[in-house]
């Protein structure tokens, strides 16, 4: 005996779906499991037997065994991203099979009453059969198919070529001031000549010279002026504050970022200080913090599993829906940049293991030996160091070469700029000796304190020229105050040297100053870009088995053009079929009779009932112009897809699925109007065209206006 469960939210938005079926529809389910239905009726009372009937154990078992490895696999989707609409769900499993033979099987999981679209507009499984769907099912390894990664295939990876080691050197490379780009705008040959040659590891060709100048650019490290680039140093501070993993997060998200920003009127170039783009680059970065965190190095994943893993791991920790083709054209690119790994023989993705061991300790101190300086002033500089520490020196470096080493040479020019914003040759001393862990070669400390002293000897350095009233003079004997370095000119007059700190007006102010009207020392062309936020950087997920579950499996995947019957399956069919040989009937409906034993309609014998059928034309030739006109109006009736065959140019035949809208009959020939599935975008073709045409029913459950 069974026992229904009591009704609750879930079964009542169910019961809801089946009375709001157009009565065609709804009839055609209640004579298939049912039986004739006698008039009169009522549509509460036949859904209550409908569900007494399906939720019977010897028939919920029936059903469990009629469920293939396709339909598993579109069960445990549909469950895994609920609440999750129809075009998103034809999305995520693109991959997996055509679109035309999921909507087909989507079709049949609702004729068979394992799923229904609620009053939301999303697919859900049937409430009743939901925990049994669930505990035999439901399988997240269907989706995320993996196998072992050998140690061999971990081993001698080269590392990412876009790194900070690489931004670093072209850093260094725009700051001496070459010309960039040429009168009309292109880059000059020169530029990528100059790059290619002294970065002879990471670039490997003038468009990736060009991918990584543009990721500087969407990231506001640098900007164009006029012909040349220059460097907004305040937004590169903020960069190198951040740790070497979150600057490589953002890195790889300025590759991968999409969006465009809005164009500044004045110069007609991108404005990368725009507010939405930054956020869309900033949601990125986390983005790409979750598929990195999500892929287990121990593990090869099928090419199609990668973006379907990352479009998880979104909806699940930031609550949004990604479309599976965006997010594969975005692994395509983390591919050629190093971040994933490819292993063409078996069609796998790996993450490169390298970046998983970046430092995340922006206070660690740099290992002895990061910067080797040599007595002929060249200087050597590891790869992973820091960028936090080195960025503050870089004009003191002039770029020879990258490898997989930096190598300098040590810039008089380079350091009398340090000397401008600051620094003494104490100080400088000081932050090489933090680089390098080791002593100075002596000639160096001498050159560095001669540079200073022909600084000093004639100088100038910006500042403010501040007038203030006696009453106001007391209070520069604070000491906070005094640590700015004002200096007294002349009674009442007082010399405000540019402070290295930001909050030197705060300072002021605490000390009782007014300072409304004194002016800003930044440097008023540079964007006022905000500073890099911190990305939320979960644990690594794969070792946390509470967030999906998800279960490692073989790297082969049953699809819904592949599935495998099960046994138990393949012997109640050919018992419904054995059964369906002894009744007298004519071919036709044999034919379609069988054809529902097969799509798993038919669970018992007392359904295989010659009543239920009903004959309709389904498919068009080329030729038969009539035929598909009235194919294309049922269509449209009953918001049935159609699967079109189209040829090219060049003979080759192609497969479109759509949802037809409209037909026009203009003088020369008729009109199909509709949108692609799943992508829905507009079409329009016209009939003669259509070399075949076949209907495919669409959505049993009316979507909500």
């Amino acid at each position: 005996m069974n026992t229904i469960t009591p009704d609750n939210q879930d079964t009542q938005e169910w019961k809801s779906a089946l009375m709001k079926l157009p009565d065609r529809s709804f009839f055609d389910i209640l004579r298939n499991y049912l039986g004739p239905v006698k008039t009169p009726y009522n549509k509460h009372t036949l859904i209550t037997r409908l569900t007494a009937f399906i939720t019977k154990p010897d028939i919920v078992q029936r059903i469990s065994s009629l469920i293939t490895p396709g339909e598993e696999q579109i069960l445990s989707a549909l469950d895994i991203l609920a609440p999750v609409t129809r075009a998103h769900l034809l999305d995520f499993l693109q991959d997996q099979g055509s679109a035309a033979s999921h909507v087909q099987l989507l079709r049949n999981l609702e004729d068979r009453l394992l799923i229904f679209t609620d009053s939301e507009g999303c697919l859900a499984l049937n409430p009743y059969l939901a925990p049994h769907l669930r505990s035999h099912h439901v399988h997240r390894k269907l989706l995320i198919p993996s196998s072992p990664r050998p140690p061999e295939d971990r081993s001698g990876m080269p590392i990412p070529w876009l790194n900070e080691a690489l931004i670093l050197s072209i850093l260094l490379i725009i700051q001496e001031g070459n010309p960039v780009y040429k009168q009309d705008g292109k880059v000059r040959k020169k530029f990528h000549q100059d790059l290619l040659e002294r970065i002879t590891v990471f670039l490997g060709s003038s468009q990736d010279a060009d991918l990584a100048v543009e990721v500087m650019l969407r990231l506001g490290l640098i900007r164009r002026d006029g012909r040349g680039l220059v460097i907004n140093r305040r937004r590169l501070d903020s960069f190198g504050s951040l740790t070497s993993q979150q600057r490589h997060f953002y890195l790889w998200a300025g590759a991968l970022t999409q969006e465009e920003p809005q164009h500044d009127p004045q110069t007609d170039l991108p404005d990368y200080s725009d507010y939405f783009f930054l956020g869309s680059l900033n949601r990125r970065a986390e983005e790409l913090a979750l598929l990195i965190q999500s892929l287990d190095p121990d593990q090869w994943y099928s090419t199609a599993s990668v973006p379907r893993l990352w479009a998880l791991r979104i909806q699940n920790r930031m609550g949004t829906h990604t479309s599976v083709s965006e997010l594969s054209k975005a692994i395509r690119i983390l591919t050629a940049v190093g971040v994933l790994n490819a292993q063409t023989s078996s069609q796998s993705l790996g993450i490169n293991p390298n970046i998983l061991n970046l430092d995340s300790d922006h206070s660690q101190l740099i290992r002895p030996g990061g910067l080797i300086l040599q007595s002929d002033f060249t200087a050597t500089l590891q790869p992973w160091m820091p960028l936090n520490k080195v960025l503050p020196l870089s004009p003191l470096f002039r770029l020879t070469k990258a490898d997989y080493l930096l190598h300098f040479k040590l810039d008089q020019g380079g350091a009398e700029s340090l000397f401008m914003v600051g620094y003494s040759h104490e100080t400088l001393i000081q932050a090489i000796q933090e680089l390098t862990q080791s002593p100075i070669p002596q000639n160096i400390l001498v050159s560095i304190g001669e540079w200073y002293r022909r600084f000093s000897a004639v100088s100038a350095q910006k500042g403010i020229l501040l007038r203030i009233e006696p009453e106001y003079r007391a209070m520069l004997s604070d000491p906070q105050v005094q640590s700015l370095g004002i200096i007294e000119v002349i009674p009442g007059c007082y010399f405000l040297p540019e402070p290295l700190d930001p909050q030197w007006r705060q300072t002021l102010n605490q000390a009782g100053l007014p300072t409304l009207g004194l002016p800003s020392f930044e440097d008023s062309r540079e964007p006022g870009l905000p500073p890099f936020q911190t990305i939320r950087i979960p644990r690594p997920l794969h070792h946390l088995q509470q967030d999906l579950e998800l279960e490692h499996s073989p790297s082969t995947t049953p699809t819904s053009e592949n599935s495998t019957p099960t046994p138990e399956r393949s012997q109640h069919i050919q018992k419904l079929k054995h059964h369906l040989a002894s009744m007298e009937l004519g071919q036709d409906t044999r034919l379609e009779l069988t054809m529902r034993i097969e799509r798993g309609l038919i669970l018992i014998p007392d359904q295989l009932r010659p009543e239920v059928i009903r004959k309709e034309q389904t498919e068009a030739g080329a030729l038969d112009h009539t035929a598909k006109i009235r194919l294309i109006e049922q269509a449209i009736q009953l918001k049935d897809y159609l699967e079109l065959t189209l040829s090219k140019d060049s003979g080759q035949t192609y497969r479109l699925l759509v949802n037809p809208l409209s037909i026009k009959h203009p003088h020369q020939d008729t009109m199909l109007l509709g949108e692609t599935i799943p992508e829905y975008k507009e079409l329009s073709i016209t009939v003669s065209r259509i070399q075949h045409m076949r209907r495919i029913r669409g959505p049993l459950f009316p979507q909500p206006s």
